[in-house]
């Protein structure tokens, strides 16, 4: 009689690959090394750090940086619009709000309307107690924007529970700008 392991394996698996798999699923916790060794090397990175803290400027501008970076290394294209904006605004906007905004985007690429519409028509759903002329006039300035051929840069990270009303309006619309102009890049790239 086989096991499981056995099975999942088949036979043409070596036993190296079956030892390996059989530590991995049997194991209570894999170290890389003891935790004396570990607590020394954390004991020599902390005093080889400097003794001055960081400013919240270099602290942010270190973390955009290597972000930046870690996004060239591994393009989002694969991913659809609305889990790019999960994982780009997720912690900020509330994840429905980013799904309207990503699925109204989708829809606006092919609307032949001008950027002003697109923006209002991308949130008019999220923010319906707001009327149109107050929307456009916090959209304008966005619009306009919108006529460059680049990406905007992605809006600054916000605490979504500490902004105003107006406030939540202005960010939501910095995100479904974001949102059409990598819309319709990736719409023209097809």
């Amino acid at each position: 009689m086989t096991s499981p392991e056995q099975t999942w394996l088949g036979a043409d698996h070596d036993a190296a690959t079956a030892q390996l798999l059989e530590q991995l699923l049997t194991a209570e916790a894999v170290y890389p090394a003891p935790h004396a060794v570990m607590d020394e090397a954390w004991a020599q990175i902390e005093t080889a750090l400097p003794d001055a803290a960081w400013s919240d400027a270099e602290v942010q501008g270190g973390c955009d940086r290597f972000f930046a970076t870690v996004r060239q290394c591994w393009p989002t294209a694969d991913k659809s619009l609305v889990e790019r904006l999960q994982a780009q605004f997720g912690a900020t906007v509330p994840l429905a709000w980013l799904q309207t905004i990503g699925d109204r985007a989708q829809q606006l690429t092919q609307n032949a309307n001008s950027p002003l519409e697109q923006l209002v028509d991308c949130v008019q759903p999220l923010l319906a107690d707001w009327s149109i002329e107050d929307l456009q006039v916090f959209a304008r300035p966005m619009a306009f924007a919108m006529r460059g051929a680049s990406t905007p840069p992605e809006p600054d990270p916000q605490d979504w529970s500490a902004l105003s009303r107006v406030e939540q309006a202005r960010y939501t619309l910095q995100v479904a700008r974001y949102a059409l102009q990598v819309a319709q890049t990736e719409s023209a790239e097809r």
